[in-house]
C-alpha cells in the first residue's frame, strides 16, 4: 500500500470517528475503540486533531451544519464515506473562506506529543517551544513568518523578539502575540489561559471584536465563550505551574478533584475521586506526574482515604 492511500485511510477512519462522536449515537465502547485507534500511532490521533480543528473553525462559522438526524451506530457506519466527504468539505470550506490554514500548507510542521509526553522545538533564531502533554501545534517559522497555531495541549514559549518579523499564536478564537517574552499558553476544551512569565504579550480576538489587551510580568488571562477575566499571580506560583517541564505537578491548597483531572492529563491510568466530600479535600506537595500510584498511597496515609484499584482506575473515596 503507497504511503497516499495509506494516508487516505486514515483520514477516511479519523473522519468516521469524528462524525459519530459529534452528531451521531456516541458510547463508552465508541471511546474505548477510538482511544485504542489513538494508541496505534501518532499518526491517527494527528489526524483526528487536523480535522477536528478544521471542523470546529467551519462549525463556529456557520459555514455549513450538518442536517441529519441521530441514528443508532449501526446505521451510521452504512454512510461513513458520505461523511468523510462532508467533513474534508467542511474543512476545505473553511481554509477558502476563513483563510484557516491548510493542512497540507507547505510552511506549516505538526508536532505533537503523547499522554505524558513532552517535546522541546528549538527555532533558528534562538527561540525555544516546550510543548506538554498531549499537545498539537502547527508551526511555520521562515525568513517572512513565525506562526504558530495550537490546537490542543499547552505550551511554553521563550521568544528572540522581532519586530519586523512578530511571533504569533492563534488559540481558537484568540490571537496572542509575542512582544519579547517568556509566556505559557494552555487550551483545554472551552478554556484558554495565558500567563506571562517575563516581558509582554498582547492578547486580541481573532475577528478583532474586543480591544487588544496588554498582558506583562505575572498577568493572567482566562477566557472562555462567554468569559474573560484577568488577575496577577507570584512569579513562584507561575514557577510551580511550570514544574511539568521537569515532570512535575505541585499542588498548593489543590483539591483533590482539581489534582485528578491534573494527573489525569499524564497519564493513561485515571485516578477517579469517588464522591463528593472526598473530592473537596485539599492537599499539598510536588508529585511526579506519571506516578498515580504514589500520589493515592500519600493521599490515602495524609487523608485518611481508601484506595481501590478497579480496572485501569485507581479509585480514591472516603473510608
Amino acid at each position: 500500500m503507497s504511503d497516499s492511500s495509506t494516508a487516505m485511510d486514515i483520514e477516511r477512519r479519523a473522519a468516521s470517528y469524528l462524525q459519530r462522536k459529534r452528531y451521531w449515537t456516541w458510547s463508552e465502547d465508541d471511546q474505548k475503540e477510538l482511544d485504542a485507534w489513538f494508541a496505534e500511532s501518532l499518526a491517527n490521533r494527528v489526524a483526528y486533531w487536523r480535522l477536528e480543528a478544521g471542523l470546529g473553525q467551519a462549525e463556529r462559522f456557520a459555514v455549513l451544519k450538518p442536517a441529519m438526524p441521530r441514528r443508532a451506530p449501526q446505521t451510521t457506519r452504512r454512510i461513513l464515506p458520505l461523511l468523510f466527504g462532508a467533513a474534508a468539505a467542511i474543512a476545505a470550506i473553511a481554509v477558502w473562506v476563513f483563510g484557516v490554514p491548510s493542512f497540507t500548507d507547505d510552511n506549516l510542521r505538526t508536532y505533537a506529543t503523547t499522554v505524558g509526553g513532552r517535546e522541546t522545538l528549538a527555532l533558528a533564531d534562538g527561540s525555544r517551544i516546550e510543548l506538554n502533554t498531549d499537545t498539537v501545534v502547527r508551526l511555520a517559522a521562515t525568513a517572512k513568518r513565525r506562526e504558530l497555531y495550537l490546537d490542543k495541549g499547552e505550551a511554553y514559549f521563550e521568544i528572540e523578539h522581532d519586530a519586523k518579523r512578530p511571533f504569533v499564536v492563534h488559540v481558537g478564537d484568540h490571537v496572542v502575540t509575542d512582544l519579547g517574552t517568556k509566556f505559557l499558553i494552555r487550551r483545554d476544551e472551552g478554556r484558554l489561559e495565558v500567563a506571562v512569565v517575563e516581558g509582554r504579550v498582547q492578547l486580541d480576538a481573532a475577528n478583532g471584536s474586543a480591544k487588544s489587551r496588554l498582558l506583562t510580568q505575572g498577568d493572567v488571562v482566562v477566557a472562555t465563550a462567554n468569559t474573560i477575566e484577568a488577575h496577577k499571580k507570584p512569579l513562584a506560583t507561575l514557577s510551580d505551574e511550570l514544574g511539568w517541564q521537569h515532570g512535575l505537578l505541585v499542588f498548593d491548597h489543590t483539591t483533590l478533584a482539581e489534582a485528578a483531572a491534573e494527573f489525569n492529563r499524564y497519564n493513561s491510568r485515571k485516578l477517579i475521586v469517588a464522591d463528593a466530600k472526598t473530592a473537596r479535600l485539599t492537599i499539598d506537595g510536588k508529585f511526579q506526574a506519571n506516578n498515580v500510584e504514589l500520589f493515592a498511597r500519600v493521599a490515602r496515609d495524609v487523608l485518611k482515604l481508601k484506595v481501590e484499584t478497579r480496572g485501569d482506575n485507581t479509585v480514591v473515596s472516603a473510608r
